[in-house]
């Protein structure tokens, strides 16, 4: 089985971190197997059973650290800057996520809109 030829690899390309198999080499690479996104959502691109259980652990404390991190400078800077923070978390969003919150928002405002927001900013960042 493939799993057991198995070296957690983990690298930032800019959006966050990737996570790679080092012990396998696939298009002159080592193996991609999932990403972590700087809000801590994590994604695999194999199935779990891939994944040795102690690197998995490692995986799930790193996505919880980027998640506080995230969290906690988001709420600095919704303190510090409101507005600004309320129109990039919006620009994040997908397009459907997008229309829904604006649609059930549309006569709300201000500190109860951003609230509402950052659950929908930190799952889909």
């Amino acid at each position: 089985m493939e799993a057991r030829k198995f070296e957690l690899f983990l690298c930032c390309l800019g959006n966050g971190i990737t996570l790679c198999n080092k012990a396998v080499e696939e298009y002159g690479d080592y193996k991609t197997i999932g990403h972590i996104s700087n809000a801590g959502n994590v994604k695999l691109y194999v199935n779990q059973d891939y994944i040795p259980v102690s690197a998995l652990y490692r995986i799930e404390k790193l996505s919880e650290q980027m998640r506080r991190r995230f969290v906690k400078k988001l709420e600095r800077d919704i303190h510090n800057r409101p507005s600004d923070v309320y129109y990039e978390m919006l620009e994040a969003l997908p397009l459907s996520a997008y229309m829904d919150f604006t649609n059930q928002h549309r006569e709300s405002g201000g500190a109860k809109a951003i609230r509402d927001l950052v659950p929908l900013y930190i799952e889909n960042s």
